[in-house]
This record gives structure tokens, sequence and C-alpha cells, in this order.
């Protein structure tokens, strides 16, 4: 993946967490972003298994929740 495509990714998760949860994905702890982008994880993966997870394990948040 390129920087342009990457960007574009993350510019997707941005906007999928903030329409999710309403919180910049930046607030949150440095997670594996450009591991998983490379890796060809989706958008709505690594929100709903990495940034729920930090939500639940970091904020105290219910998975159901999220």
């Amino acid at each position: 993946m390129n920087e342009s495509e990457f960007k574009k990714w993350m510019d997707e998760l941005e906007a999928y967490c903030q329409a999710s949860i309403g919180i910049s994905i930046h607030d949150l702890p440095d997670m594996m972003f450009r591991d998983s982008a490379d890796n060809g994880i989706s958008v709505e993966e690594f929100f709903e298994e990495d940034v729920t997870q930090i939500l639940v394990d970091e904020y105290g948040m219910n998975p159901e929740d999220v």
C-alpha cells in the first residue's frame, strides 16, 4: 500500500470512528494502523477488532455500546 492509499484508509477510519463513537481515532492510544492497512484489513474490521478492544480495555466501555 502506498502513502496515498494509506492516507485514504486513515481518512476512512477517522470518518468511521467519528460516526460510530464520536471520537477521533487520533484521540485513542496508538494502534497498528499501517500494519493493518498493509495486510488488507478493512476499516470496518479494524474498528470492530482493534478499536473496540481499546475502548473496552482502556476506557471500560461495554462492547455492546460500541
